[in-house]
């Protein structure tokens, strides 16, 4: 992050760390978390206490294994999975029917005008 931000800041366009983020929200801006890499438990726990206290984070995923790690660190985490091709909307749907899902996101592929996605 120290190379990362002072890249940024020489461009005078610094990044922000979720932290800063979470402070600017003051918990009244809802904010999706996209978790990007697979985490350790270890690291979701220090992510769930660093978020405790802000009721309108989101955390979303491609990697659905960090979603269900969260839910089973803290039940009521506010969570969505994340799809993209070549999932298809069966899969979709079966995942979706788990009740501690509490949103989807679909790559905008999903919109073409094409069959080939609902097998």
């Amino acid at each position: 992050y120290s190379k990362i931000n002072e890249i940024s800041t020489k461009l005078g366009k610094p990044i922000p760390l979720l932290k800063d983020l979470l402070k600017l929200s003051q918990n009244k801006h809802s904010l999706f978390i996209e978790i990007k890499p697979l985490f350790s438990k270890l690291l979701l726990k220090k992510l769930t206490k660093e978020t405790s206290k802000f009721t309108k984070c989101m955390f979303i995923s491609f990697k659905h294994e960090n979603i269900f790690k969260l839910l089973s660190i803290k039940r009521n985490t506010k969570v969505g999975l994340s799809f993209c091709p070549p999932t298809s909307i069966k899969k979709i749907i079966e995942k979706s029917n788990n009740p501690k899902i509490n949103c989807l996101i679909l790559n905008k592929s999903y919109l073409k005008n094409t069959l080939s996605y609902l097998i």
